[in-house]
């Protein structure tokens, strides 16, 4: 203890010892300038401290993750909420990969290569003739990935040979090809902000080889919550019975 209170009584006479050594050259006139110029000096290494201090950026926890905005195409969509649009028909619904649940006239539907009506917990296959539902994200990809598209102000543009339509739209068909060959299929896909908002397909040389008649049918597809739709197949699946 007594060590302590020599080594205290030791620094403050040192401390002393400096201030009166300051004291006395303050008003000696030869080293007034010294001492006013040591106390600028000091002065001006503080304000360039404080400074860099406040223009320095923020230490980070971590290293940043690098910021990446990845585009929406076909062939990276996995889940969405959709709505078709015809002359005559509306359909909405979501998919996801290859199934889909949607909404007609009151009722909902399940597909999972089959449709199956969904009522207050009864599953019973229905015979329905929608084949625009087939008009997935996976076809979709399909038709456009080897075409370079012409590019529009508003869309990209994709020009379709029907002979490629109508083997990925009719899996099971006979028909013979030879005269789509000279046919195409317009699809305009339409973006914002690197997502696709909606798909505008001319379908008219389709339907007119396929009924014998001139007219024109444009099917528009909407695409909301692309990638935001959870895998709701699982439970329906399970409901109907479905086994992997």
């Amino acid at each position: 203890m007594e060590e302590e209170v020599e080594v205290l009584e030791e620094t403050e006479q040192k401390e002393l010892t400096k201030f009166q050594k300051l004291k006395k050259m303050w008003k000696d006139p030869k080293q007034h300038a010294f001492v006013v110029l040591g106390f600028w000096a000091i002065f001006m290494v503080v304000v360039v401290v404080l400074i860099k201090g406040m223009t320095s950026p923020m230490p980070s926890s971590g290293p940043s993750a690098p910021i990446t905005n990845e585009d929406i195409t076909f062939e990276n969509i996995k889940g969405y909420e959709f709505s078709y649009v015809t002359d005559n028909l509306e359909i909405n619904g979501m998919a996801y990969e290859n199934k889909t649940l949607f909404f007609l006239n009151g009722f909902r539907y399940y597909i999972n290569d089959n449709i199956y009506k969904i009522q207050n917990g009864i599953v019973s296959l229905e015979e329905l003739n929608i084949p625009i539902l087939k008009i997935n994200s996976i076809m979709l990809n399909e038709l456009t990935k080897d075409i370079t598209p012409i590019e529009g102000t508003e869309y990209k543009r994709y020009i379709v040979p029907l002979d490629k339509f109508i083997s990925l739209f009719e899996t099971d068909t006979e028909q013979d090809l030879t005269l789509a060959i000279n046919f195409n299929i317009v699809i305009d896909v339409y973006e914002k902000n690197n997502t696709i908002e909606k798909v505008v397909l001319d379908l008219s040389n389709y339907v007119n080889l396929k009924d014998g008649t001139s007219v024109t049918y444009i099917l528009t597809l909407y695409l909301y919550n692309i990638n935001n739709v959870s895998d709701f197949g699982k439970s329906y699946d399970e409901m109907i019975g479905v086994k992997e």
